[in-house]
């Protein structure tokens, strides 16, 4: 979002390509885990044809390709798809970058065995790390809100027009 904000620029535009081409080639490596974990699943049906179980693994990815392309293609369709994403980014992303992990930390096993001014300063640390997760997520939170009802305001004019 903070790209579409920048003025119209011969510099904004190599960000923006950029910045596509950085996820582009980063689709790979988020969907490596997912492959992953569905392939361990499903790895019966890949070892029962052993003769094609790689092409059938192929096969399988290459499904998960074009299904994740039609999503894309589908949120196109979907007016403000961004701030949907910007809503979900803002609770799901500050909770597994910043609350979870500390939460994790926090009451992680063989703590009472840890020096005590250690375990304090990490303890303390990880409070305000939480607190830093919170209170992103809800400013994240907050604007994308602002953002649906300035979307909803812009279309309600243009339609009046």
């Amino acid at each position: 979002m903070i790209t579409f904000n920048l003025p119209v620029h011969k510099l904004t535009s190599f960000l923006r390509l950029f910045y596509c081409l950085g996820i582009f080639f980063t689709y790979p490596i988020m969907m490596f885990p997912v492959f992953q974990l569905i392939e361990h699943k499903w790895q019966r049906f890949f070892a029962a044809q052993e003769e094609g179980g790689r092409r059938h693994q192929m096969v399988f990815r290459a499904c998960l390709v074009v299904v994740t392309g039609l999503i894309a293609l589908m949120g196109m369709n979907v007016p403000n798809f961004g701030l949907y994403l910007s809503l979900i980014g803002s609770v799901c992303c500050t909770l597994l970058a910043f609350i979870l992990p500390a939460l994790f930390h926090l009451n992680r096993p063989g703590k009472r065995m840890e020096d005590d001014k250690k375990r304090i300063r990490a303890d303390r640390l990880d409070k305000v790390i939480i607190a830093f997760g919170v209170v992103a997520g809800l400013v994240s939170f907050s604007f994308t809100l602002k953002g649906f009802f300035t979307e909803e305001q812009e279309a309600t004019a243009k339609a009046a027009a």
